[in-house]
């Protein structure tokens, strides 16, 4: 009987999982069209991969008055998406910290404004998180792809054990 009702408790968990999957996918789709490819992280419920065309942060890029450089107005436009759309991802601009962004002009005429990709980790109470990685694609001032490997539910003690003296002998 034991075992049965243990059982029975993980699948109801794995259904409502699943629901929360495709609920969530639906509402990406409609906020920003049903031509996206939504992956989910079916253990933690949040945006692992998304491929599409046509989240336009142009205007974002362009409101800009501050005489400031391209990377920074990729920078403030993808954490601003990032913090727009939390739902989504389950995080916020506080849980990461910005690792690279590089350019690139793109040889066809129809990109005017090249290729963006930007890279992203994660950080834990100020502490990078190993092998987590939030990145962007950009393509003529368009998000195009979006992927996600950032560990939730992270409880750990930042203090060190050890003093600095001990560490060094």
């Amino acid at each position: 009987m034991g075992k049965t009702v243990y059982l029975a408790a993980i699948f109801l968990i794995l259904l409502a999982h699943a629901a929360n999957a495709g609920v969530l996918e639906e509402k990406f789709r409609q906020k920003y069209g049903k031509d996206w490819d939504v992956e989910i992280d079916e253990d933690t419920g949040s945006m692992k991969r998304l491929v599409g065309y046509n989240i336009d942060i142009a205007g974002k890029i362009r409101a800009s008055v501050l005489p400031v450089s391209g990377e920074t107005m990729i920078d403030s436009a993808l954490k601003d998406f990032i913090q727009n759309n939390s739902y989504f991802f389950k995080t916020g601009p506080e849980d990461f910290e910005k690792e690279k962004i590089e350019y690139d002009k793109s040889p066809a005429e129809d990109f005017e404004s090249g290729n963006w990709y930007a890279f992203y980790r994660q950080k834990y109470k100020g502490i990078p998180v190993y092998k987590s990685y939030l990145n962007f694609v950009v393509i003529d001032n368009k998000i195009v792809s979006v992927s996600n490997n950032f560990y939730f539910n992270i409880s750990l003690s930042t203090t060190p054990s050890l003093s600095k003296e001990d560490a060094i002998s």
